[in-house]
């Protein structure tokens, strides 16, 4: 009574996901070329990590596409956590040393 029921995923067929951010633009943008390149390495290190099937990313510069197939549906929020977590890291810009 009163608890919530799991979100529905299906390890059958592939999902559409889509991981947005309102503070990507500018040096934040995901389609800069420093940070294009650190989400790649991301999505590739943790889909491996989790078994997480990555079909296709789109890039956008504020939002990111994602086409993908799970495994276990006990993958998905992991996943999801880790590469949030660490694209939120990487597109961070570093100050500049003078």
């Amino acid at each position: 009574k009163g608890r919530a029921k799991p979100r529905p995923l299906d390890t059958k067929n592939t999902m559409h996901l889509v991981l947005r951010s309102t503070k990507a633009k500018g040096e934040w943008s995901f389609k800069r070329s420093q940070n294009s390149a650190k989400i790649k390495k991301i999505v590739d290190r943790f889909s491996i990590k989790y078994g997480v099937n990555v079909l296709s990313l789109a890039n956008v510069g504020n939002h990111l596409h994602f086409q993908i197939k799970l495994n276990s549906r006990h993958t998905y929020r992991p996943f999801i956590r880790a590469i949030t977590a660490a694209i939120a890291m990487a597109a961070v810009p570093r100050k500049r040393r003078r």
